[in-house]
């Protein structure tokens, strides 16, 4: 199934399990909106949906907070002020995130009910990586008590020290699943991201496994960065292991960050992050920034706009806001920073700076097509008497740009030194505020206590 085809089923299917069985006269039956669908369906309308996340709201606040990007029109100004309210969150988590993780559930339990495991386990690992980023941006939210439809319009939230289990369990049992013998019926082209390979969605399963571990650094420094060298031994090897979401080249397939653009305008480049590349002479500077202006010669003038200031900026660059530019989901390149940052906890610093030089290589390559041999010489040449990881972290966090990993480790490590945004309205946000929808329907259940947005999440800790 086309692209195009996939999206014209998203919002059909996004309702299928939000309505009730009825007993409808056949020639009642909308075709265009099913009550019920099959997985081939309801799997890429789910991978597509949270490329959408990913490359929607969820990228574009974590990315204002971090500075790769500014906002300087409306609600992105005040978000880029630090300010964040129930409702700016509200269809992220009602319309987008919950609806797409009930669908990828259902994905799990038709294909656990007709025999299909490599369906089954590929939606597992689908959603160990949507849960993962919801409880990342929130911290405590309801899973266990989800996706029951109208049985319970009301689940407890979990504890997100419970949730990260559920991540690493779905996982397992998404490998153990991808590497059954039998299935009634395989992922093969509505599987948007692999194309049913499923060994590369087993790599993917243990490189997804190595950054939840990662990332309770600060809860027990050693056994994670153990437990994450030990995922990543059967993870991602080369860019050709990357999960990509691929866009089209039609209005009705494009990119989210190229629709925002085009609708909005809200973001720019932030002059933080452009001004790193800048200093750096990075390569990726003309893919990831697009030019203000041309200088009296016709040289493109590099420029972001300060954080909490609604001035000119750069637009993004064609990397990832074209029509058909892809989002990524998980990367070889951020596997290896896992490994560089992971070994350096652990004290083996010759193989934290080894790892660490790979992932700055395969970093470029993934974004120019090529490795810049003179940026590598003078970014990317690391020993074991040189490494650190504010050096680690800061080439991550130029890897990671559209990623709510970049905001996650900033939070962790306090890498790179970000200014304090002008203008600011509070403290900087470590987690989003609940949404409104949950205030209203779900008030009962909505954790109390240290929950605004300049509390840290669980395994945020000083």
């Amino acid at each position: 199934m086309i692209l195009r085809d996939i999206f014209k089923y998203i919002a059909a299917v996004a309702l299928v399990g939000f309505v009730s069985s009825c007993d409808l006269e056949e020639t009642n039956i909308d075709p265009d909106n099913p009550a019920d669908a099959d997985v081939n369906l309801i799997l890429p309308s789910a991978q597509a949906g949270f490329a959408y996340v990913q490359g929607g709201d969820l990228g574009r606040y974590s990315n204002v907070l971090t500075q790769h990007l500014a906002g300087v029109g409306r609600q992105h100004l005040v978000i880029g002020r630090y300010q964040i309210n129930e409702t700016d969150v509200n269809n992220l988590w009602r319309f987008s995130l919950y609806p797409i993780m009930e669908n990828t559930r259902l994905v799990i339990d038709k294909a656990t009910e007709e025999g299909s495991p490599h369906y089954s386990g590929v939606a597992k690992v689908m959603l160990a990586n949507m849960i993962g980023v919801t409880t990342d941006a929130w911290g405590d939210v309801p899973f266990s008590q989800a996706f029951q439809g109208d049985e319970n319009f009301n689940p407890i939230y979990d504890p997100q020290e419970q949730i990260y289990t559920n991540v690493q369990t779905l996982l397992d049992e998404g490998i153990a699943e991808l590497q059954a013998t039998e299935s009634f019926r395989s992922p093969d082209e509505d599987d948007l991201i692999y194309g049913g390979d499923l060994t590369k969605w087993i790599k993917a399963a243990y490189t997804l496994k190595a950054r939840y571990y990662n990332h309770l650094s600060q809860v027990d420094p050693q056994q994670s960065a153990q437990q994450a060298l030990a995922a990543l031994q059967n993870g991602f090897t080369s860019n050709a292991d990357n999960a990509l979401f691929l866009f089209g080249s039609s209005e009705t397939e494009a990119n989210p960050y190229y629709q925002f653009n085009e609708q909005r305008g809200d973001v720019v480049m932030g002059e933080f992050f452009v001004e790193l590349l800048k200093s750096l002479n990075d390569p990726r500077l003309p893919a990831f920034v697009a030019p203000l202006d041309t200088d009296a010669e016709g040289n493109p003038i590099y420029e972001g706009a300060t954080a909490g200031v609604a001035e000119d900026g750069s637009p993004m660059g064609p990397y990832y806001a074209s029509i058909d530019s892809p989002v990524p989901v998980i990367t070889y390149y951020e596997a290896k920073f896992i490994e560089a940052e992971a070994n350096l906890r652990l004290g083996n610093n010759a193989e934290a700076a080894t790892a660490y030089n790979e992932a700055v290589r395969a970093a470029l390559e993934s974004v120019t097509g090529t490795a810049d041999e003179a940026y590598l010489t003078q970014n990317a040449s690391a020993t074991a008497g040189t490494i650190s990881l504010e050096q680690i972290m800061t080439q991550k966090y130029i890897a990671m740009f559209t990623n709510i990993e970049a905001w996650t480790d900033y939070r962790r490590t306090g890498f790179p030194e970000i200014q304090t945004a002008q203008n600011a309205l509070g403290p900087f946000p470590l987690r989003f505020p609940y949404p409104q929808s949950e205030r209203l329907l779900n008030a009962a259940n909505i954790p109390t206590g240290a929950v605004g947005v300049g509390d840290p999440v669980w395994w945020d800790r000083p």
